[in-house]
């Protein structure tokens, strides 16, 4: 979580320039079609974590690296779904569906990726700390692929670079795609819920001081409880990995049955999540409006103490774990290492748009489903409309 720090001003960065130009749209009476630009917040985000380089398709359109990146998550769902593995043809195979031209494109913009942070990292060393800001370039030693440099320097070993373009591009598409859709569940939410949720949470974000510029990652977390456990419950229930495949590397019992190694399993994380434990420990919490685990409610994760004559003290949202039915990030030796950055980047995106904005669906919106591809996405454009909010 100490890394995330480092990343808080980068969020904000994207976060206000996704505001400035829905503000842009509102004054021109547009509809805001929400899945490319929150498409283009992740990746934004991502590509200014993982390699320092400010993308910006936002505002400039989407780059090479970002097109490919699309057509290489379209690919992996067709060869997923394929009845034979056709790109294991030799020679020819990775080239029918075109992922093999692309794979190569991304592959070279990685490797020059990591040969400029390597560069970069090391003349930095050389130069004095009035020197270093004189060059107005981002600190590469801060992101990612820095810090992987910086301590494979301190440990004295060495990632291939077959190794570190994996890491990236895996970072690169699993940060941005599963955060998308979590911000599209959150929003389409927001839009359908009846119980006064949307303003609670905007009260809430518009209580930060100084939200914008001096608000860090411990201000956030503490003083966001509202949105964290609607963000905590989504992810619970809508979240974007309702399901993991896994294989086992040894033989495994299962009530009674022996299976054998490289057995493949699939674990059901939501279905889990809306079991009902007979471990009092481990059941799902029902939270101030007492919601069974099956049904979603937006203050579940909410709890609040009380002391001396029933004064009541500040609110505060539960972090969920596995042992309360919450396997979103997985857990373990496997849990997800960007859980930290996935939240707040989610927070500080609901409260940028929430503290600028009432949002509503469109019209005569069609439903909205959620379908499984590589993640739970929607299969329609979700179309909002803004009006300023009022603040009191």
């Amino acid at each position: 979580r100490k890394n995330v720090r480092d990343y808080v001003a980068s969020i904000k960065l994207v976060a206000s320039r996704l505001t400035h130009k829905w503000e842009q749209a509102m004054e021109n009476n547009e509809i805001i079609t929400i899945n490319s630009d929150l498409t283009s917040y992740t990746m934004d985000i991502i590509s200014l974590v993982a390699f320092s380089q400010d993308l910006n398709s936002l505002n400039q359109g989407d780059p090479k690296i970002i097109q490919d990146t699309k057509y290489l998550l379209a690919k992996t769902v067709t060869r997923i779904f394929s009845p034979f593995p056709y790109w294991k043809i030799p020679l020819i195979g990775q080239y029918f569906d075109g992922a093999g031209f692309a794979l190569r494109r991304v592959e070279q913009k990685y490797y020059e990726i990591i040969k400029e942070h390597e560069s970069a990292i090391s003349i930095s060393k050389t130069l004095t700390e009035k020197e270093d800001k004189s060059l107005n370039s981002p600190d590469k030693s801060k992101s990612f692929l820095g810090k992987i440099f910086l301590l494979d320097k301190k440990e004295n070993s060495t990632w291939s670079e077959h190794r570190l373009r994996g890491n990236l591009y895996t970072m690169f598409v699993a940060g941005s795609e599963t955060s998308f859709n979590t911000l599209c569940s959150c929003i389409y939410h927001i839009c359908n819920d009846q119980t006064g949720l949307q303003d609670e949470l905007a009260t809430e974000a518009l209580a930060i001081k100084e939200f914008e510029s001096a608000a860090g990652l411990e201000e956030l977390t503490v003083s966001l409880p509202r949105m964290r456990s609607f963000l905590y419950e989504i992810l619970r229930l809508k979240g974007p990995v309702p399901v993991v495949g896994m294989q086992s590397q040894k033989s495994i019992t299962i009530d009674g049955v022996e299976l054998p190694p490289k057995t493949n399993f699939v674990l059901l994380y939501r279905q889990a999540s809306l079991m009902e434990s007979l471990n009092e420990s481990r059941r799902v919490p029902t939270g101030p409006m007492h919601a069974p685990a099956k049904e979603f409610c937006a203050r579940r994760w909410l709890v609040s103490k009380t002391e001396g004559r029933g004064v009541e003290q500040e609110l505060k949202a539960i972090k969920p774990t596995f042992k309360t039915g919450f396997r979103s990030f997985g857990y373990g030796v496997r849990v997800c290492p960007g859980r930290d950055l996935a939240e707040i980047e989610t927070l500080i995106a609901l409260s940028y748009i929430l503290r600028n904005f009432q949002i509503a669906l469109e019209d005569d919106h069609p439903e909205v489903k959620f379908i499984f591809r590589i993640t739970e996405t929607p299969d329609i454009d979700i179309r909002l409309v803004l009006k300023p909010r009022k603040v009191n």
